[in-house]
């Protein structure tokens, strides 16, 4: 004989719904247990709903929720394993970098560095030369020559001194070679997003700590680095 339990307000308005609704006694078991009733409690409240002798309403609840069960169990397991089988890439550790000291000029915009109260566009009034790096003295050279007008014969010069990280990306192939010598921008790229070449920021008025200057020009090709110091060289050409 079942012991007399009280049922909830919560069960009774189950009941009261499973009174109006024509469903098959193994789905009403199932309804019962998702709604968080034990085994004792689903029989409870369907013994007066089910057209079921205690015995079979008994066990019909035990065999349902046996199945349940085994169905939650088998369903663990899938997620254990897909679990171990997830590829995760380990997070990326907070950057040691300072900030790259840019001794005697800024860049005040995407295009232009200042020196002494002078501007000079890198992207419309200077013809990029090409760049050098010395790996004895981790030292990386970019140089332009300012096509200015009034400017003729002025030699400019970015001087990367104890280099840390350098990374030079491939040029498009189908630019011609006449846009290698435009800069597009200068940017800086932090430390945590160091690979994801299409992000950068800009305009650069200073380098925070954990960033890098990119240079990125036309032609596609990129140069990133990051150092201690950068020094800003303008000289006339012999």
């Amino acid at each position: 004989m079942m012991p007399f339990v009280t049922l909830t307000s919560n069960e009774l308005a189950l009941r009261g719904l499973l009174e109006h609704t024509s469903i098959p006694p193994e789905v009403a078991v199932r309804i019962a247990r998702n709604a968080g009733l034990s085994p004792a409690r689903t029989a409870r409240l369907l013994h007066s709903l089910l057209d079921l002798s205690v015995d079979t309403l008994k066990a019909m609840i035990r065999r349902v929720f046996d199945e349940l069960e085994a169905e939650q169990t088998m369903q663990f397991v899938q997620q254990v394993a897909e679990l171990d089988g997830l590829d995760l890439k380990e997070p990326i550790s907070e950057s040691t970098w300072k900030a790259i000291m840019l001794t005697n000029f800024s860049v005040t915009d995407s295009i232009n560095v200042a020196q002494h109260g002078r501007a000079y566009d890198l992207h419309n009034c200077a013809d990029f030369q090409g760049f050098s790096y010395d790996v004895t003295e981790s030292r990386l050279s970019l140089r332009w020559v300012i096509v200015e007008f009034g400017s003729s014969g002025q030699h400019l010069e970015i001087c990367f001194e104890n280099v840390d990280y350098l990374t030079v990306h491939h040029r498009d192939s189908e630019m011609p070679v006449s846009e290698d010598l435009t800069l597009d921008h200068i940017g800086s790229v932090s430390h945590g997003i160091i690979d994801q070449m299409t992000f950068f920021k800009g305009p650069v008025y200073q380098v925070d700590a954990g960033e890098a200057l990119l240079f990125q020009f036309r032609g596609g090709q990129a140069v990133v680095v990051h150092a201690k110091l950068a020094i800003l060289k303008v000289t006339h050409l012999a």
